[in-house]
């Protein structure tokens, strides 16, 4: 079973360009959504862009994994709040990907975890995949 995470931001193209300009992240994203991933926009547009960190491991502990992203993220703070508006998301994204005949395994997250959360202002987002090849695997 493998944990990976990142922020995310969602948002104008305006927004999450400057984001990314200002963030200076290497391995960051940029993207628009397509119509059909923006049917489930929590920003209620056609055609959301987002913006997200580089995928970060946490398999070897991912209950204090998504903490450990969450300090290590913390200089983007002001960058998010400044660019931070009603029809604008930020999350924390955990994707879990196991193989065919692996056990699930819970998550556990703290409550200084949770106020990591809060101090972002984000979402706590969790995506579960089977993979089927190696090809398939995000890192």
């Amino acid at each position: 079973m493998r944990y990976l995470a990142y922020i995310g931001f969602m948002g104008s193209e305006t927004e999450t360009r400057s984001i990314h300009e200002e963030s200076k992240l290497a391995g960051a994203i940029l993207k628009q959504y397509t119509k059909l991933k923006a049917e489930y926009s929590p920003t209620q547009r056609d055609a959301p862009w987002g913006w997200q960190t580089a995928y970060y491991d946490i398999t070897a502990d991912p209950d204090n994994g998504p903490q450990q992203l969450l300090i290590k993220y913390q200089p983007l703070l002001p960058i998010l709040a400044n660019y931070s508006k009603s029809d604008s998301y930020t999350c924390v994204m955990l994707v879990v990907q196991y193989d065919e005949g692996e056990e699930a395994r819970g998550i556990l997250l703290s409550s200084s975890t949770i106020s990591l959360l809060a101090k972002f202002k984000a979402d706590l987002v969790i995506d579960t995949a089977q993979v089927m090849t190696e090809n398939t695997r995000l890192l």
